[in-house]
């Protein structure tokens, strides 16, 4: 997070994506759909922190509801400590 302060007063897991987080999401859910085409189809897997969550929930407004399989939130997967 490029503001250090925000780790001052709540705890990383619950930190929210910045300005440029949201839109290298936005990026992403594009390049994502744009890869995968009409008939690609995909799995998500996504750790508990807030910041994955609310990049998850952008990139699939990108893609087709019909493409995802699955999308699992995995408590194994987290930034480094």
């Amino acid at each position: 997070n490029i503001d250090e302060a925000a780790y001052v007063d709540t705890a990383d897991w619950c930190i929210n994506l910045t300005t440029k987080g949201k839109q290298q999401a936005e990026d992403a859910g594009k390049c994502i759909r744009d890869v995968i085409g009409d008939d690609g189809k995909l799995v998500f897997y996504f750790s508990p922190y807030e910041r994955t969550r609310q990049t998850l929930d952008t990139i699939t407004n990108y893609v087709k509801e019909e493409s995802i399989i699955s999308i699992r939130e995995e408590p194994r997967i987290s930034e480094q400590q």
